[in-house]
C-alpha cells in the first residue's frame, strides 16, 4: 500500500453502540426560555380573547333594563351579533362562561410562572425580559420577582427599568386579574332588582369562584417567582368575602331584616366643643344610610311601554 494513500474508517463492530457525537450548546436555561415563549405567545392570544369576552359581557350588561325581568316580551339583544337571548339565561351562562374562561387563563400562567421563576436572571449580559417575547403581563411579572428577590443592583436585575413601569405593573395586574372579577361583580349586583335569590346566588358563587383563582394564581406567582413555599393568608380574607357575598344575595333579593324601619339610622359618636366660657357640649348627630341593606329597588319606569 502507497504511503501517502489515507487509511480507510475502521468499521464498526456488529452490535457496537455508535460514538455519541458532542452535544449543542443547548442548557437547562435555554429550555427554559423556549417554554416560556411558547406560553407567552398562546397566553397573549387567550389574554386578548378573555379582554375581548369581558368587554362585550360588560356592554352587554349595561344595556339590561330592569323592567326586562320581570316581563317576558323583553329579551335581552347581543351587541354585534344582533341576537336577543332571555335576561335571565344571559346572566347566568355568561357569568358562568366568564369564569370558566378566567380560570382556564390563570391555569394557564401558572405554567409560565415555573419557567419564568427557573430562568436565570441574566445571560451573556442580557436580562430575562430581552429574552423571552415581549408582553406586558411578564415585563410586570419580572419586575415583581425582582422585588420580591429583593434585587435592586441594575447589572442583577431580570427586568428592565422604564420611565412607565409602575404605570405598567398596575394596568397589567388589573387587566389580568382584577377585571374578571369586577366585571362578574356587576352581573352579580345588576342581577338583585329581579329578586331571584337562586339567580343571584348563583352568580354570587360564580364571582366567589372567580376571586378564589385570582388569589390562588397570584400566591403561586409570587412563590414561583421568588422562590419560596406558597403562603396562604388570603384565605380568611377570602372567607370573610364570601360571607358578605352570601349575606348580600339575602338581604338584597329575599329577605328584609328591617322591614318596616326607616333607611336611615342614626349613630351617637359624641364630638365635644369647649366654647369661651369652658362648657362642654356634645354633639351626636351622624346620618348613615343602610340602602345597600335592604332588597334591591327595581326600575320599572319603562313598563308601561311593554
Amino acid at each position: 500500500m502507497a504511503r501517502g494513500k489515507s487509511k480507510a474508517p475502521a468499521r464498526r463492530k456488529a452490535g457496537a453502540k455508535p460514538t455519541a457525537e458532542p452535544a449543542p450548546d443547548f442548557t437547562a436555561d435555554d429550555a427554559l426560555i423556549k417554554r416560556a415563549d411558547e406560553i407567552i405567545k398562546n397566553g397573549r392570544a387567550l389574554w386578548f380573547t378573555l379582554l375581548g369576552t369581558l368587554v362585550f359581557a360588560g356592554v352587554t350588561l349595561a344595556s339590561v333594563r330592569d323592567v326586562a325581568f320581570f316581563a317576558s316580551s323583553i329579551d335581552t339583544k347581543l351587541p354585534l351579533l344582533g341576537i336577543s337571548v332571555p335576561v335571565t339565561s344571559f346572566f347566568i351562562a355568561g357569568s358562568i362562561l366568564i369564569a370558566a374562561f378566567y380560570a382556564y387563563f390563570h391555569l394557564y400562567l401558572e405554567q409560565l410562572w415555573e419557567a419564568l421563576g427557573k430562568a436565570e436572571a441574566r445571560r451573556h449580559g442580557l436580562p430575562l425580559a430581552d429574552r423571552v417575547h415581549p408582553w406586558i403581563v411578564v415585563d410586570a411579572a419580572l419586575r415583581q420577582r425582582d422585588r420580591w428577590r429583593g434585587i435592586t443592583a441594575e447589572n442583577e436585575r431580570c427586568s428592565r427599568t422604564r420611565g412607565m413601569s409602575v404605570i405598567g405593573t398596575l394596568v397589567s395586574f388589573a387587566l389580568a386579574w382584577g377585571f374578571g372579577p369586577f366585571v362578574l361583580f356587576g352581573f352579580w349586583w345588576r342581577s338583585m332588582p329581579a329578586h331571584q335569590p337562586v339567580m343571584t346566588g348563583v352568580i354570587g358563587a360564580v364571582l366567589a369562584f372567580s376571586l378564589f383563582i385570582a388569589c390562588m394564581s397570584l400566591s403561586g406567582m409570587r412563590a414561583a417567582l421568588a422562590d419560596h413555599p406558597a403562603q396562604r393568608r388570603w384565605r380568611l380574607g377570602l372567607v370573610v368575602v364570601v360571607v358578605v357575598i352570601a349575606g348580600l344575595t339575602v338581604v338584597r333579593t329575599w329577605i328584609d331584616p328591617w322591614a318596616g324601619a326607616a333607611r336611615t339610622s342614626v349613630i351617637s359618636l359624641p364630638i365635644c366643643q369647649i366654647n369661651s366660657g369652658e362648657t362642654r357640649k356634645c354633639l351626636s348627630e351622624f346620618q348613615l344610610s343602610f340602602d345597600f341593606l335592604r332588597p334591591a329597588k327595581a326600575d320599572l319606569r319603562e313598563a308601561g311601554r311593554f
